[in-house]
């Protein structure tokens, strides 16, 4: 299998770079250290999260019904972090919320240059009540496309779109 460079390898190494050069900044104590490993790993968690709300959004209908208050969870938490960590005076930890506050910014740009595609399905169509349920809005959320130029003998395939 042929290795693929993704956008979340460069994120992650991006703020391991960060938290390390804050790490030997503030003297390189071993609670620094550990700080910022924990912050590694919550923004991995929060870097996965973001990109299933991303899908979910997309859905027709999500199977999360409070995906979207993901970001309202994500920012309070921040901003409660932030402060806490002021308090404490943990810089690695300060970073590390400043990084997570500018992650949804750099998802939205980076969605804005790279769009997810709009999910398509294309399948075989062969009982003319799933054709009526469709059209008559009894399954929900889909209309139906004849492709065509299909040879007469193959089944007609229909692509189901959202709307």
């Amino acid at each position: 299998m042929k290795y693929q460079f993704r956008t979340w390898h460069a994120e992650s190494a991006v703020v391991a770079l960060i938290l390390l050069l804050t790490v030997l900044f503030t003297g390189g104590k071993a609670v620094e250290l550990l700080g910022a490993v924990a912050v590694w790993l919550g923004f991995s968690h929060a870097s996965i999260s973001e990109r299933m709300r991303e899908q979910e959004a997309i859905r027709t209908v999500p199977s999360v019904e409070c995906y979207n208050k993901l970001g309202w969870y994500f920012m309070g938490r921040e901003v409660c972090w932030t402060l806490y960590f002021l308090w404490l005076g943990a810089w690695s930890a300060i970073v590390g919320c400043i990084l997570f506050a500018a992650y949804p910014v750099w998802r939205r740009y980076w969605r804005s240059i790279h769009p997810l595609p709009s999910p398509v399905l294309t399948i075989p169509v062969r009982d003319p009540a799933v054709w009526d349920a469709i059209r008559s809005g009894e399954i929900r959320g889909l209309i139906l496309v004849v492709l065509r130029g299909l040879a007469p003998d193959r089944v007609r395939r229909y692509v189901l779109h959202r709307r």
